[in-house]
């Protein structure tokens, strides 16, 4: 099967998204498919790439406009060579309206990650697009592969080709390789983007807080400055003045992260929303436990492993103490319980649905009798 995946964003940036589509064309090239990603994006010099490591084409496509009303020409030329589209497009506007207009009469399935609900922005656009366009555009596609309960719920009020496909992650890259017992749950680490909705400045506090109660925790932060958090966590530290308790560093590479996730043992966000919450599935492959914000999907990771808290960060004190009743309670199975749960969202495992996905939207195509979507 030729499958060309479709994306608003590839690498050389980094994120959640790039993260799946990289580990779903590996899997998918050892199970002997050709796979190609098409990145649309503006500003883009057209032309082609080659990912090295997996050996597949990646096509630069420049979006003429804006992300959200804009358009891809040059995706028509490169489409035609597959035989499915995967389109990844939370937003459902320039991405999704160009598979339409250059790729028409191609079976394609649709990603969630998360829609838009990951922002504030454009708060008055967006209930204003979810009921104009929003059903119309889910109802183009095939499917609508849900990568989580959460956005499975939300977009199954508004059509009913939704089905529910949770992400994946390479579980072998994140085992740990000290034995269970030597990780320190007073040492946490927050990886990923340093931006407001993220909310790393509550997990400053939150270590403040179990300071205050007796638990000296070490926490780490790295990962890329967006807007002016980087800023605002600067000043924080400087105010606590606390240099044994914190530790902020700039993005590290996988190595470095590693090794830092090695020291840890646990994985700490209090962000406000997530598509998926890969991360949170990485650190517990790597026999972290999880504190979070008390919302779906992390929520539900922390809940249902027995590795994990979430907590309601509005009421600080309390939530400090539920940290630490957790921690001092689950201190010798949090890691195993981690590990035991992320081993479900495994890649090699899961690419099989994703195969049957493909050949549905395929079989329906081709059926001259059945009723195709345009």
């Amino acid at each position: 099967m030729r499958i060309l995946h479709v994306t608003p964003t590839y690498y050389p940036n980094v994120g959640g998204i790039e993260a799946v589509i990289l580990n779903m064309c590996r899997e998918l090239r050892e199970r002997g498919h050709d796979v190609a990603v098409a990145h649309l994006e503006t500003g883009l010099s057209q032309g082609q790439d080659r990912d090295e490591e997996c050996d597949f084409p990646i096509y630069r496509i420049s979006l003429l406009g804006h992300r959200l009303l804009g358009l891809a020409p040059g995706l028509r030329k490169i489409a035609k060579d597959y035989d499915i589209l995967h389109v990844h497009d939370p937003q459902l506007m320039a991405i999704t309206g160009s598979v339409l207009l250059y790729t028409r009469n191609m079976p394609r399935v649709l990603s969630s990650h998360g829609f838009y609900g990951h922002t504030k922005n454009l708060s008055q656009f967006k209930p204003l697009h979810q009921k104009l366009a929003f059903p119309r555009l889910l109802k183009s596609y095939h499917s609508v592969l849900a990568a989580s309960k959460s956005d499975f719920a939300h977009a199954s009020l508004y059509a009913d080709n939704i089905e529910l496909f949770e992400n994946g992650i390479n579980v072998a890259a994140f085992a740990p390789q000290e034995p269970l017992s030597e990780k320190d749950l007073h040492r946490w680490i927050y990886w990923g983007r340093i931006s407001r909705n993220k909310r790393p400045d509550l997990l400053v506090d939150l270590v403040k807080a179990c300071a205050d109660r007796g638990h000296n925790i070490h926490l780490t932060i790295t990962g890329r400055p967006f807007d002016d958090m980087q800023s605002v966590l600067e000043t924080r530290l400087a105010d606590l003045d606390m240099p044994d308790h914190f530790d902020l560093r700039p993005p590290m590479d996988d190595a470095a992260l590693k090794a830092t996730m090695a020291q840890a043992g646990v994985f700490a966000s209090a962000s406000e929303y997530e598509g998926f919450g890969l991360t949170f599935i990485e650190a517990m492959a790597a026999g972290l436990g999880i504190i979070c914000r008390d919302a779906e999907p992390m929520s539900e990771f922390a809940n249902s492993s027995g590795a994990g808290i979430a907590v309601d960060f509005r009421d600080m004190d309390q939530a400090a103490a539920q940290v630490c009743d957790f921690l001092d309670q689950h201190a010798n199975t949090i890691s195993a319980s981690a590990r035991t749960f992320a081993a479900k969202y495994n890649w090699s495992d899961k690419i099989s649905d994703l195969e049957r996905f493909y050949d549905s939207a395929l079989s329906a195509h081709n059926t001259p009798s059945s009723t195709k979507r345009s």
